[in-house]
């Protein structure tokens, strides 16, 4: 990892983003129900902030402005959370007509920039914006972010555990738990600062 550029880390982030994205999918083509933690909220990536410890202020203080922007999906980091299997499957019958074109709703999806590692997290559309990923058809738009800079450079993590700089322990997500990448992706992000910051 030591070797790897910012442009390299980013685009291993994008293909970690799809890869969780695609496991939910797969659950849920699997099995008649997802589960209940389909949708996650943007502070509960690493850390559960917002159930478990009750640190309601740490969106709002993490919240950042950005200029509205496009978001390709058929090359960005998106996390979107599948829990219908008939609206999935649905949403692929749409994608096999001949004249399907993926359509931006400005009604009902919805994605949140997530920093320092430029990934998008869906927080409304997520069935419709699943399909358009997977047929790497449209775009979206984004004006919303989240920054995690800060929370990268007081957590450390280990192999059970979150540290803070103070030295208090912080359980992982039930999502990180279950999705071993945001392990990886954390360290990324980490890199990441290192990089731009030095």
């Amino acid at each position: 990892m030591n070797s790897m550029t910012d442009n390299e880390i980013r685009s291993f982030c994008n293909h970690l983003c799809r890869s969780i994205s695609l496991r939910y999918a797969s659950h849920l083509i699997k099995n008649d129900k997802h589960g209940g933690i389909a949708q996650m909220r943007s502070d509960q990536l690493f850390i559960d902030f917002y159930t478990i410890y009750r640190c309601y202020h740490f969106y709002e203080l993490s919240k950042s402005s950005i200029p509205e922007h496009d978001v390709d999906l058929s090359s960005s980091g998106i996390l979107t959370f599948v829990w219908d299997k008939e609206r999935l499957e649905g949403r692929f019958i749409d994608g096999r007509k001949d004249d399907f074109k993926w359509k931006y709703d400005s009604l009902n999806h919805y994605v949140t920039l997530i920093k320092p590692f430029n990934i998008y997290i869906v927080t409304g559309g997520n069935h419709s914006i699943f399909y358009g990923m997977f047929y790497s058809s449209g775009s979206i738009k984004c004006n919303n972010a989240i920054d995690y800079t800060n929370m990268l450079k007081h957590f450390n993590l280990t192999e059970k555990y979150f540290i803070d700089l103070k030295g208090k322990k912080y359980k992982k997500s039930v999502f990180m738990k279950i999705h071993p990448e945001l392990e990886t992706l954390f360290l990324l992000g980490k890199k990441l600062i290192e990089i731009n910051e030095s």
